[in-house]
């Protein structure tokens, strides 16, 4: 099992609607998702299964420590899966903004987890 957790903020200048949040897992995983916010920001969507493709609400915030959505994924491996098991999430700014992000260098984050198979034995009389 595996647990991704994502932090999405805005750093303003401007607040955002319906920015797009996508993370599409390997298809070896099984995963069910939760979205929470804190401050003045918004989850579109409480949560799901399978892979996320959300919106998030986020008032601008300089500090990125008032308004944020933490999104955490459950994910069960494939029991064949070896190797290593890679993963990117992504914020995009809304379709309809007429304003860029400033700063695009930040919109994603990747992790590569290397697997390492373990037995669970047991014995008894």
């Amino acid at each position: 099992q595996i647990e991704y957790t994502m932090v999405v903020k805005n750093f303003g200048p401007s607040d955002t609607t319906d920015a797009p949040v996508t993370d599409d897992f390997d298809s070896n995983l099984t995963c069910t998702w939760t979205c929470t916010a804190t401050g003045s920001a918004n989850c579109d969507d409480a949560g799901g299964s399978g892979d996320i493709a959300t919106t998030v609400d986020i008032v601008a915030d300089a500090t990125g420590t008032a308004n944020f959505v933490t999104i955490v994924a459950d994910c069960f491996i494939d029991e064949a899966m070896r190797g290593t098991l890679s993963n990117e999430a992504e914020v995009a700014v809304p379709p309809l903004s007429i304003l860029p992000d400033p700063f695009p260098g930040d919109n994603q984050s990747s992790v590569d987890c290397a697997l390492n198979p373990r037995a669970d034995l047991s014995v008894s009389k």
